[in-house]
């Protein structure tokens, strides 16, 4: 009789242990890191605005950063405020990834204002990178990591090239993007930074981390002839050429 009391006790018990732990929820977190940096380490706040989800983290005295955002789905918008004041940098994660990594430069800067901003079709018009991501189509432009590659390599760099000085190193790609790097003297991407921020063709102001006015204008120019982002993108069928 005491075993049979025990199982009935036991059931009821199960259940409300299966009913606790469900409620919890089980999903990971979306965790994005990487590097923020103009050569040198960029201290500040870094706020990820997702597809679904937010969070905050702060850059580390490496360079580093780490967020996680709890039942967050990509991809991501980062803002990075400078320590001390100073203009917003930005950046974008790609693709639909669990665990993905979004540097934080003057580069990835000019990318999302200058370049992605300036993208005709369905994105087109938008003041601002919070506005331009608020836009569904966007959004899957950046989930497809296939035509940001594409809009990268065939549109955004070559302009970056055609700048009085500018040499872009071999088989940049997206990495300035989505690959960490070590914000020191030495490292491929630290020295590109570098030699972008000095010297008498300087592509960034040094002290704002904006792209000049005249750069801006190249780079625009070069997001007018890329492809237009369409009325509805999908991950599997946005893939952009090398131009219109």
């Amino acid at each position: 009789m005491t075993q049979h009391l025990i199982r009935r006790l036991a059931l009821p018990m199960a259940l409300s242990a299966a009913v606790v732990l469900s409620g919890c929820g089980g999903s990971d977190p979306l965790v994005i890191t990487g590097i923020s940096a103009k050569g040198t380490v960029v201290t500040g706040t870094v706020s990820a605005t997702c597809a679904s989800g937010t969070g905050t983290a702060t850059v580390q005295s490496n360079g580093s950063y780490r967020i996680e955002v709890v039942n967050g789905s990509g991809p991501c918008l980062l803002a990075l405020t400078p320590s001390g004041g100073g203009n917003t940098l930005y950046s974008v994660t790609t693709g639909t990834g669990s665990t993905v990594v979004a540097n934080i430069t003057p580069l990835t800067n000019m990318f999302v204002q200058n370049f992605l901003l300036g993208l005709g079709g369905a994105t087109a018009g938008k003041s601002s990178p919070a506005e331009w991501f608020a836009q569904p189509a966007a959004r899957s432009l950046l989930s497809n990591t296939t035509a940001v590659s594409n809009l990268v390599t065939n549109d955004f760099l070559p302009a970056l090239a055609s700048l009085p000085g500018v040499t872009v190193p071999s088989g940049l790609g997206t990495s300035f993007l989505d690959t960490a790097f070590t914000p020191q003297p030495g490292d491929t991407q630290d020295n590109f930074l570098e030699a972008l921020s000095t010297g008498p063709n300087a592509v960034f102001n040094s002290s704002t981390l904006q792209p000049t006015p005249a750069v801006s204008t190249v780079i625009v120019t070069a997001a007018v002839a890329a492809p237009d982002v369409p009325t509805e993108t999908t991950g599997g069928s946005f893939v952009t050429g090398g131009g219109n």
